[in-house]
């Protein structure tokens, strides 16, 4: 708003045309602080859509904005999985090819207890492999922090998304599955099914779990 301000004067004595330049020059700063009122309204009007209730005393809303951003395809995780997988299926044409039935019986175990780790770290690894897809899929980063639900009385781990959301339940799945192979092999034995094979199995089976254990015990507490 304008404020005019004049000197003290006595106007008092002078003609008409003194009179008729003062009330001109009090109209003019009239007009030019009405215009001053109607441009604040019009900014105030155009800045309206953008921050609403800027005008009523409200505060501001802002809208969030993403947080992440989806990145691109990891060439030496993807060529991780891609080797992992195709290993896997390359194992199991040759060693399922001929007469199906009978060899998934009997070689099934082979498969579960040397192949399947190869086919089972690929799913695992597929999140870094490609983050973007997942980041699309789940909404955030693979990388985020995940906190599970509290629970009483118990240990509670935790970490990012991808090894506590994608890896560690593969892992654990397929450790069971792993011990049903082993299960599968002895059942073989004990039926004289391809009783070379299936003890085979068993040993490096064995020979696994007690490395992997091993393992576990050296690299202490950074393998939990």
């Amino acid at each position: 708003m304008v404020i005019a301000s004049f000197p003290e004067a006595d106007f008092t004595g002078l003609g008409r045309p003194a009179t008729l330049r003062f009330t001109s020059q009090v109209r003019l700063y009239a007009l030019a602080g009405k215009a001053h009122l109607k441009l604040l309204q019009g900014s105030r009007r155009l800045a309206g859509p953008l921050n609403p209730g800027a005008g009523n005393g409200d505060a501001p809303i802002i809208v969030p904005t993403k947080q992440w951003r989806i990145t691109e395809m990891d060439v030496r995780q993807s060529l991780f999985s891609l080797i992992g997988i195709s290993i896997a299926l390359i194992a199991a044409y040759f060693l399922f090819r001929r007469n199906p039935r009978a060899t998934v019986v009997s070689r099934g175990p082979l498969f579960i207890v040397f192949f399947l780790l190869f086919f089972s770290a690929g799913i695992a690894n597929l999140p870094l492999a490609l983050p973007g897809l997942f980041e699309r899929l789940v909404g955030h980063l693979v990388w985020v922090n995940y906190v599970p639900p509290v629970k009483m009385n118990v240990t509670q781990v935790g970490g990012t998304w991808w090894l506590v959301r994608w890896s560690e339940p593969i892992q654990t799945g397929y450790f069971y599955v792993f011990l049903a192979g082993m299960a599968w092999a002895a059942l073989n034995i004990v039926q004289r099914r391809a009783r070379k094979l299936n003890v085979f199995c068993v040993c490096g089976g064995i020979l696994w779990m007690l490395t992997s254990l091993i393992f576990s015990f050296v690299c202490f507490p950074f393998c939990l």
